[in-house]
């Protein structure tokens, strides 16, 4: 997702100086106006984008290379939709794949209308169990590992009783983490901390299962997740405990830190390079 971005902030120049020209020529509308036509815009293209991803998951078959695992169930409908409208317009649907009643990918197909046009999807990889993705009936991302690392949440409380009372837990630990990604959209890198989304992108878990609560928090700029953040409780000899661990979701090199201390790091990668990464990305057929 990122790669794509790049190449608007290297327009903004050339946009500007047209704006500039044009403005020379024709009379400007009014602000009010003009914010009117803007705000349609957006409203009509992210709607088309969210129904084209909708579409596009159900032309995707996913499956563990051991059917021992169970089956993998993509949603049907994006448990996140997000704009991107800060120096262009892109707009975008997360999906979650789950077997077992626990998270084991997540996939997000977005659509940029300017200056570029085109389609994408990117995939991370939340289990260490192979699986394989097809698209129409032709393989199209097969990950052999997750990157997601899962360890305990230092000085955690004693998870709660109830399914409410954990959510509230779950915010509060969430909270205590800072995420910053190393920003190359422009000539310089800049450490942009991300925003926690309150709300959990997705909610999982069974009372008698090994994960007995979780949820997936995006950290986000705007509305576009930069990273996922697993919690979950999970049940051990010693009573139930939490637990922590990061995804990615951009190419860039990112960081977390908890209570101040670096718990996460990763470094860039070249998202198109391997199908057969943990974090794969690439050009819708």
């Amino acid at each position: 997702m990122i790669e794509v971005r790049l190449v608007f902030v290297r327009a903004t120049g050339l946009m500007m100086a047209l704006a500039l020209m044009t403005a020379g020529v024709c009379a400007a509308e009014p602000p009010a106006k003009q914010e009117e036509k803007s705000d349609d815009l957006v409203r009509t293209e992210s709607k088309a984008a969210t129904e084209r991803a909708v579409e596009e998951i159900g032309k995707w078959k996913f499956h563990f290379e051991d059917e021992k695992l169970g089956t993998i169930v993509a949603e049907k409908e994006s448990a996140l939709r997000w704009a991107w409208t800060d120096n262009g317009r892109a707009y975008g649907n997360l999906f979650v794949l789950s077997a077992q009643d626990r998270p084991v990918a997540i996939v997000e197909f977005f659509t940029w209308y300017s200056p570029i046009q085109g389609a994408y999807f990117q995939c991370t990889s939340l289990t260490n169990s192979p699986m394989s993705a097809k698209r129409s009936g032709q393989e199209i991302w097969r990950p052999t590992k997750n990157n997601v690392v899962m360890q305990d949440v230092p000085d955690a409380p004693t998870p709660a009783k109830t399914p409410a009372a954990r959510l509230v837990q779950m915010r509060r630990l969430a909270e205590a983490f800072q995420v910053e990604v190393d920003d190359k959209r422009a000539t310089e890198i800049t450490a942009r901390q991300l925003r926690l989304m309150s709300r959990p992108v997705h909610r999982y878990g069974k009372a008698e299962g090994t994960v007995l609560d979780g949820a997936l928090f995006s950290f986000a700029v705007s509305s576009d997740p930069g990273a996922i953040l697993v919690l979950e409780v999970v049940s051990s000899g010693d009573g139930p405990r939490w637990q922590y661990g990061f995804a990615r979701v951009w190419s860039y090199g990112a960081r977390a830190s908890y209570d101040g201390k670096r718990v996460w790091e990763i470094k860039e990668v070249n998202p198109r390079a391997d199908m057969m990464a943990s974090f794969y990305l690439n050009a819708l057929p």
